[in-house]
C-alpha cells in the first residue's frame, strides 16, 4: 500500500472514486424517481378530470319529445341478431344528432318504457360507425309488457367520437319482438 500526501493511501482515493459513483448513481435515480412522480401526478389530475366529467355533467334524454319513442325490433328469427339500425326516434329524430363539435357522446343509461312480450329475455348492443364498433351489450328481461320505471340498465360504454351514427341490434327470444327505449347520454370535452 502505498501512502500518499496527508497520510492517504491509493485505497483511500478508490474508495472515494467508488463513493462519488455512488452518490452521482443515486443522484441520477433521484431525478428519475422525480419525473416519474411528474408523470404520475400528470397521470392522476387527468384521470380526476374524467372522473369529475363521469360525475358532474349535463345529463341529456333521447327522445327528448315526451311524444316521440324509440322502438328497437328484433332479428326475424328467434333469438338472432337483428341487422344494424340506425337509432332513430318516431319524430324521427337521430341520436348522432344530439351530439355536438368538439364533444364525445357517452350512453350513461337506458330506461326501458315497454316490451311486446313478457317474461323473455332481450340483448341489445350500441355500435358506431361505418364498422359498427360495439360500445356496449346489455341484457334484460321484460317482467311486464308495459315496462315500470325500475327497469333502468347503467351503462358505461365507451365513448362515440364526434360525427358518427349510432346504430344498434338487438335479439328476442321471440322473433320480430320490440321494446321501447329512451337513452340517458352526456356530452364530454374531446
Amino acid at each position: 500500500m502505498i501512502n500518499l500526501k496527508n497520510g492517504i493511501t491509493e485505497s483511500d482515493i478508490t474508495n472515494i472514486t467508488n463513493t462519488r459513483s455512488t452518490v452521482t448513481a443515486i443522484e441520477t435515480t433521484v431525478n428519475n424517481v422525480e419525473t416519474n412522480v411528474t408523470n404520475n401526478t400528470t397521470i392522476v389530475d387527468e384521470l380526476n378530470t374524467e372522473i369529475d366529467r363521469e360525475f358532474h355533467h349535463k345529463t341529456c334524454i333521447f327522445p327528448e319529445q315526451s311524444n316521440a319513442t324509440c322502438t328497437l325490433t328484433a332479428g326475424a328469427v328467434a333469438n338472432t341478431f337483428s341487422g344494424w339500425a340506425e337509432l332513430i326516434d318516431s319524430a324521427p329524430v337521430k341520436l348522432s344528432s344530439r351530439d355536438e363539435a368538439g364533444y364525445h357522446m357517452h350512453i350513461s343509461g337506458i330506461m326501458l318504457e315497454d316490451a311486446s312480450k313478457k317474461d323473455e329475455v332481450y340483448v341489445i348492443e350500441f355500435a358506431y360507425g361505418i364498422t359498427k364498433t360495439a360500445i356496449t351489450r346489455q341484457r334484460f328481461m321484460a317482467g311486464n309488457v308495459k315496462v315500470g320505471t325500475t327497469q333502468a340498465i347503467k351503462v358505461r360504454a365507451e365513448h362515440i367520437p364526434y360525427g358518427e351514427l349510432i346504430y344498434y341490434r338487438m335479439r328476442a327470444e321471440t322473433a320480430l319482438a320490440t321494446c321501447q327505449i329512451n337513452i340517458r347520454f352526456h356530452l364530454d370535452e374531446e
